[in-house]
């Protein structure tokens, strides 16, 4: 698997600008693309802490309620890309967050895609336009 978060470590990503998380050649367990294109739901969701409920989450999104914020035009290889807008980074600079993105079938199957950690930093620019 391939993830991407771009200035995910060096810089910080600012808050308040748009984050790309750019999931990339994800593998099944037999070692094949793992093919996205039949899932009914995925989740994305930034928290400060892990045991938090996903309903109180900092960020929450699904491609569902969020479908633009959810590219998934390479699916069927593996590939997906969650766009994470300016107000869904309107977050803490300096605060350690919690970043994951699940995807579940209609069937039940559930499978976590990616999971990391990311600080933002506080952002130059404060304008919104």
């Amino acid at each position: 698997m391939s993830l991407s978060i771009t200035d995910k470590d060096n810089p910080k990503p600012p808050t308040l600008t748009t984050l790309r998380l750019c999931l990339r050649n994800l593998l099944d367990k037999d070692g094949e693309p793992y093919d996205l294109s039949g899932c009914s739901k995925f989740y994305a969701h930034i928290k400060d802490a892990l045991t938090d409920a996903d309903a109180s989450a900092d960020c929450k999104l699904d491609s569902v309620s969020n479908p633009t914020q959810f590219v998934t035009t390479y699916a069927s290889t593996g590939n997906l890309d969650v766009i994470f807008s300016t107000t869904n980074t309107n977050l803490t600079a300096g605060t350690l967050y919690y970043i994951g993105v699940t995807a579940i079938w209609s069937g039940g199957t559930k499978v976590e895609l990616c999971r990391d950690t990311i600080v933002f930093q506080t952002a130059i620019t404060l304008s919104t336009s």
